[in-house]
């Protein structure tokens, strides 16, 4: 600053850069050399502003102990310290014919030698900013701690809980596990009575191995590979109550379908026929005979809904065929002409009923 004349005066532009350099005749040599008084102007500027940064670092530093958002200030700060010193050193009234683009054939910029070179600690600045980078890591490691410590109890409440229930949790796991497999049992022997389906028997097999699993892993007091096979247990139960339900509806919907297309056959006797009627009563009967004189197979239900439906269709033929004849049988009995479209109708609203 002496040697600049900005000691004694302020430089903030032309003028004022002018006075303080003739202020110290030293400076008044290169002064009108081209773009001094510029470097003199820059150099101030990059050094009130640097100061300026400086003070507002240390303001207020003992908010950083306790508010990692200071310690991001902060170390903004000294990021932008950074830049000023970068920016200060650069000067050209520092840089001198060692300096890169001084001297020689490919000089390319002004370089006066006019000041000694200044540290402004850009080194450690930067140390600074990785103490401070430091100390956030450490406040956020402190700042997780009751959370840690919460959680920390919390697992070793439920540790507790668990160590203290887990031997009746699993009694009462085996408890039920035994009643399930003697319900499931009950179920699939009087399924078995009906209808045949060997996966029944595949899965009860797996599920009894399961749980014959859990329970030697209980009896070795590995209460923790016990539990972690009931969620697969429970799945199994519910996939063989499913399979159960299904086959038992299937049996018994057909036998209900069974039952309901030969009360329609009865009651279109009248129409199609004391022999056609006989003849589709025999084949609805052998089919339920078949079906419930032993264990029908899966494959047998779906054949013998396939063949009903097939009765059912010629029956809806041979009801349209004599209505269409206006009734064979009707008029026998001196019934009016108008009585084909009445056996018309009573056809469509078999067909209704049948569906």
């Amino acid at each position: 600053m002496q040697l600049t004349g900005t000691e004694t005066h302020d430089c903030t532009d032309k003028d004022t850069c002018v006075l303080a350099c003739l202020s110290n005749p030293n400076c008044a040599n290169p002064l009108y050399s081209d773009g001094f008084w510029e470097a003199i102007l820059s150099w101030s500027d990059a050094r009130k502003a640097f100061d300026a940064k400086l003070s507002q670092f240390g303001s207020g530093l003992g908010a950083i102990t306790n508010d990692t958002s200071a310690i991001d200030s902060k170390i903004s700060t000294l990021s932008e310290l950074s830049a000023l010193a970068q920016i200060a050193t650069s000067n050209s009234i520092f840089l001198n014919r060692t300096d890169e683009g001084c001297s020689g054939a490919n000089a390319t910029r002004r370089c006066f030698e006019y000041c000694k070179k200044i540290d402004y600690s850009v080194a450690g600045i930067a140390s600074q900013s990785q103490n401070l980078l430091a100390l956030k890591n450490a406040l956020l490691e402190a700042q997780k701690q009751p959370a840690r410590a919460a959680a920390i109890l919390n697992a070793s409440s439920k540790n507790d809980k668990y160590v203290s229930t887990r031997g009746a949790d699993f009694a009462a796991l085996r408890i039920k596990m035994g009643n399930g497999l003697a319900k499931l049992n009950s179920s699939a022997l009087g399924l078995s009575t009906k209808v045949n389906d060997p996966q029944i028997g595949v899965m009860l097999n797996s599920l009894s191995a399961l749980s014959e699993k859990i329970e030697k892993a209980g009896a070795e007091g590995r209460y923790k590979t016990a539990f972690s096979l009931k969620p697969e247990y429970e799945n199994a139960v519910g996939a063989l109550l499913a399979r159960i339900a299904s086959d038992q509806s299937g049996y018994d919907l057909l036998l209900v379908k069974i039952d309901a297309s030969s009360g329609r056959a009865n009651n279109s006797s009248w129409l199609i026929g004391k022999e056609t009627y006989e003849v589709y009563a025999t084949k609805i009967s052998l089919l339920k005979s078949n079906l419930t004189s032993a264990p029908a197979t899966l494959q047998q239900i779906s054949e013998t809904n396939s063949q009903l439906n097939a009765i059912d269709e010629s029956i809806v033929g041979e009801i349209s065929t004599k209505a269409s004849q206006g009734g064979a049988h009707s008029a026998q009995k001196g019934i009016l002409p108008c009585m084909p479209a009445l056996v018309a109708l009573v056809a469509g609203l078999f067909v209704l009923l049948r569906r």
